[in-house]
């Protein structure tokens, strides 16, 4: 999950400055894509995290 959140401050700080327009599309569909990624990446982590409470029966507080 760190990979994509450091991605996508990454393309947003090269979206930031670059001046073509073409450039800053392109930049701003790779935060897109970044964020979809970290997103998915989550679900999965917090349903893995249910499932773990779940077979070792803890309840969290």
């Amino acid at each position: 999950m760190l990979l994509e959140k450091d991605a996508i401050e990454h393309y947003r700080n090269c979206m930031n400055e670059a001046d073509n327009l073409t450039l800053k599309s392109f930049y701003d569909l790779m935060i897109k894509w970044e964020g979809k990624h970290y997103d998915d990446l989550l679900a999965v982590q917090k349903e893995a995290e249910q499932y773990y409470w779940q077979i070792n029966q803890f309840e969290p507080f």
